[in-house]
């Protein structure tokens, strides 16, 4: 039994729609490759799903020594090299001093904030975050080698042990830590 011919129109079915995007898709790269094969082309493919993920194949090399090889041979500039390149032109030495400095002051901001430097607040916030973690660690570890002996863990907390932290102090204790003892432990997470 044949199959009737398929009318070129959008399909409404979104299920149908994505199996058919993954076979012709799948299709199409199987057709790029074997006429690169057979016909030793230099073949690049964009494809661009609805859901706007990439598909791309280059069949020899890389798709960025691809594209610039089309750059070169359809004699295009990109308009962002063909922008920089007349603002350069038209800009007097201190305007480019002044935006030069504007972008290096810009630069090591962002280097600050990637290195974890200048966040005042947000330090003393993961500290007392990270003192918390740290007492909930040792808090689970000590219920845990008390139920391996074999014991009932003591005090009023439902089965858990002493929150006591690693290195002796008790929640209260520790500088900026609000104190845990009602606190579940997956409210921390």
């Amino acid at each position: 039994m044949a199959r009737g011919k398929i009318q070129m129109k959008r399909i409404e079915n979104p299920v149908h729609r994505q199996v058919t995007f993954c076979k012709r898709r799948a299709g199409l790269l199987k057709k790029a490759k074997e006429l690169s094969v057979l016909c030793d082309a230099e073949i690049g493919l964009f494809i661009f799903s609805a859901h706007g993920k990439l598909y791309e194949l280059a069949t020899k090399g890389s798709m960025q020594s691809l594209i610039e090889r089309y750059i070169k041979c359809s004699g295009e500039v990109p308009a962002d090299d063909q922008e920089a390149k007349e603002k350069q032109v038209n800009m007097d030495p201190k305007e480019e001093i002044s935006m030069l400095k504007l972008e290096i002051e810009i630069l090591q901001k962002g280097l600050r904030y990637i290195s974890g430097g200048g966040g005042g607040a947000m330090t003393l916030e993961l500290n007392v975050l990270e003192k918390h973690l740290e007492i909930w660690i040792y808090h689970v570890r000590s219920a845990k080698d008390l139920n391996s002996l074999g014991q009932k863990p003591s005090g009023g907390q439902g089965g858990c042990a002493p929150l006591w932290g690693p290195r002796g102090d008790a929640p209260s204790e520790v500088q900026g830590a609000a104190p845990l003892a009602g606190v579940p432990l997956g409210a921390m997470l």
